[in-house]
């Protein structure tokens, strides 16, 4: 699957109540964006943000802590905020 399939499928599963399925999606999105543009790029912000929402969803605050901190530098870095 593409990086965008396995996005989608990721918060597609969010969307059902299955967090679990979708960390796994994500995931995998975000290593072969990293593989194929790699990590500096504003689809690994917004796949990032997915995550956290994820870990969130879990009950792992400190996860989704991570992932929004990750995300927020990785936006910095790149002009996007």
């Amino acid at each position: 699957m593409t990086a965008e399939a396995e996005y989608s499928m990721g918060n597609y599963y969010l969307l059902l109540g299955q967090p679990k399925n979708s960390l796994q999606y994500l995931q995998r999105a975000i290593e072969i964006r990293k593989n194929i543009l790699g990590y500096e790029n504003e689809s690994t912000v917004r796949y990032l943000e997915s995550l956290a929402q994820v870990y969130e969803t879990m009950g792992e605050q400190s996860e989704a802590e991570k992932s929004r901190t990750e995300a927020e530098i990785l936006a910095n870095r790149l002009g996007m905020r």
